[in-house]
């Protein structure tokens, strides 16, 4: 009975943690960290947006999309004195079962988008973006279909997110 409960307890923490962000798994002390801002947006409030009214069939397939998010994370430091060394330690730290996605070199930011991909369903997207003077961390989880995520971000008119348009025009080839 002990190795019963043991294990249905070992399975309720990893589906807990399964519905968290890495930000709040593994980057605590930025999530914390008074310096940076932080933004936070819950499952509820996408619920609260799939239960909306949609106008057309655009507005519909969006609200449906959104209503399999569990929640979406950002933190930006936009006067750090060294966004690369946070960058570089952010990439440094980030978990092996995370794969790039896109990188965005311009001369002004350097952006990685990177997926946690189990059964060809995204769990989580995680954009890492440093700029002269700014870092930005942002973490989209819960049940993401890569194809509308342009789609989301344009709507909720997400910084730096607008990149993904080209994953886009890469699935009409």
């Amino acid at each position: 009975m002990k190795k019963i409960i043991t294990l249905f307890t070992a399975l309720l923490i990893v589906g807990a943690m399964n519905a968290q962000s890495i930000i709040t798994t593994e980057f605590s002390d930025y999530e914390t960290n008074e310096s940076f801002t932080r933004v936070s947006i819950s499952k509820k409030m996408f619920e609260i947006i799939a239960n909306l009214d949609p106008d057309d069939a655009e507005e519909k397939d969006l609200i449906e999309s959104v209503s399999k998010l569990d929640g979406l994370k950002i933190i930006v430091a936009d006067s750090s004195e060294n966004p690369k060394a946070l960058f570089d330690d952010t990439m440094k730290r980030l978990p092996n079962r995370f794969e790039e996605l896109m990188t965005v070199n311009d001369e002004d930011e350097h952006i990685v988008f990177l997926i946690d991909e189990k059964d060809g369903r995204v769990k989580e997207l995680i954009m890492v973006m440093k700029g002269d003077d700014e870092f930005v961390m942002l973490s989209l989880f819960g049940d993401i279909d890569l194809k509308e995520i342009s789609k989301i971000s344009r709507q909720m008119n997400i910084d730096h997110m607008d990149k993904l348009e080209n994953l886009e025009d890469d699935d009409e080839d």
